[in-house]
């Protein structure tokens, strides 16, 4: 038998059965690895109700286990949310190539506090005389704060109400501003402008409006000068 548990999990073997729920041997088809689920029985336990606040007191105190023998495991994304399998984490991937593994952003739940840490984390081997990797230095920098502090910088960009638009000046060789690429636009600024941000970002102003006054973008210049 094999069944799909939160879009994630594909539970393959039953591994044991008791009055309120069932543990099933599963694969964590995001991450690629072995998992035990646990799963609230339907029937007459399951009408209890406060089954469910027990079953997520049991989870809690699982996760807050600390010991030699207790294997701990992280969930660990790319900042996309994609999931980051071991095999591809910066020091697997220094010792499989041999090459320094540079500002990998990775983003992992601490189930103790439930909640993500995000980690950004370089990875330099030390190769030895015959060329083989025999060590490999690992740093690590807590970034959530300026994580969060980028994401409240994205929410306030998309919800205010004025329009806004970043843009990178370009110079002719005499150092003369003659063109701008757009490098983002704000939903405002397409309501305002009719120009979507689809159609714009990464253009040139002369490119998306080929009638553009020179004035303006010496204006721009002024105003980086």
């Amino acid at each position: 038998m094999s069944a799909m548990l939160a879009g994630r999990y594909e539970a393959t073997q039953l591994l044991g059965r008791g009055a309120m729920g069932e543990v099933w041997l599963a694969r964590d088809t995001m991450l690629g690895r072995p998992v035990a689920i646990k799963r609230i029985l339907t029937g007459p336990a399951a009408t209890d109700p406060t089954l469910s606040e027990r079953m997520m007191r049991e989870a809690r105190l699982a996760a807050t286990l600390q010991h030699p023998h207790v294997v701990a495991v992280y969930d660990v994304i790319h900042e996309d949310g994609a999931p980051f399998p071991g095999p591809t984490h910066p020091v697997p991937t220094a010792i499989a190539t041999g090459q320094a593994v540079r500002n990998v952003v990775m983003g992992v739940y601490r189930p103790t506090s439930g909640d993500r840490v995000w980690l950004m984390v370089n990875a330099y081997p030390k190769v030895g005389p015959d060329g083989e990797v025999r060590q490999v230095v690992c740093t690590f920098a807590d970034i959530t704060a300026r994580k969060h502090a980028e994401e409240d910088y994205q929410t306030l960009f998309r919800e205010m109400r004025d329009g806004f638009a970043l843009h990178e000046l370009i110079y002719d060789d005499h150092g003369r501003p003659v063109d701008y690429r757009f490098l983002a636009v704000n939903p405002a600024f397409e309501r305002m402008t009719g120009l979507d941000a689809e159609r714009v970002v990464g253009r040139t102003v002369t490119a998306v409006l080929p009638g553009i006054e020179p004035a303006w973008i010496e204006v721009y210049g002024e105003v980086v000068r």
